[in-house]
This record gives structure tokens, sequence and C-alpha cells, in this order.
């Protein structure tokens, strides 16, 4: 438990397996990024695409983790919306490399925001 956020927790190592998760992460993008744009093999997409959605479900169950809250904040939403838009572009093949761009703007303005506004509560908890 955390004494100023009384609903976070913490535990040793988290901050270790969330770079490392950041890491493959990002080469996750990065490699799904060459297969859209064309500079990749398709038949490497796959294994890309693993490795963005398993790092991404990880960093996202340790932010619930920590945080019970994460899911109500404006960073927990901007996740939500970046899921929304990756399964409209499966849906829609023609928008896949505008959503690709879109998302990772919106990743990199939402990582990078102040952490009053990332953490600030959108939706009220139940009572």
């Amino acid at each position: 438990m955390n004494k100023v956020h009384p609903l976070r927790r913490n535990f040793p190592g988290r901050l270790l397996l969330l770079s490392s998760l950041r890491v493959a992460h990002l080469v996750g993008v990065v490699g799904s990024g060459a297969v859209l744009l064309g500079a990749q093999p398709l038949a490497e997409a796959e294994v890309y695409a693993l490795v963005l959605v398993g790092s991404g479900m990880g960093m996202v169950l340790l932010d619930c983790i920590v945080n019970p809250d994460y899911l109500r904040q404006v960073s927990g939403l901007g996740i939500m919306l970046k899921l929304l838009l990756l399964s409209v572009s499966i849906l829609l093949a023609g928008l896949v490399v505008p959503v690709f761009w879109a998302v990772l703007v919106g990743s990199v303005l939402l990582s990078h925001a102040p952490r009053w506004l990332r953490h600030r509560q959108v939706l009220p908890r139940r009572r």
C-alpha cells in the first residue's frame, strides 16, 4: 500500500518488469509498423503482433494491479480507445495504416502528458 494513494499497490521488481514489458512492446510496435509499411516481410507480422499484444496486455494488467482505478482514469480509457481503433482497423483493412499512425501519435501524447491529466479519474467508482 502507498501512504499517498491508499489504493495503490507496489511490489519488488515492478519497475524491472514494467521496463521489460515496455521494451518488448516497442519491439512489437516497430516490427508491426515495418510490416505495415512494407519494410518487413508479411510472414513476420504474426510474431510482432503477438509481442505487441502480449506485452501490452501485461502492462495493462500490471497497471490494474498497482492502481485499481486505472481503467477509470484518462490513461486507462486511452487504452480502451486504442483497442477499439485497432479492432476497427481489423474489420476495415483500408484503415490499418491511418489507425496505426493515430494510435502511435495518441499513445505518445498520452504517455508524455502530465501526471495530473493521465491519472485524472473520469469514471466514478461504484459505491
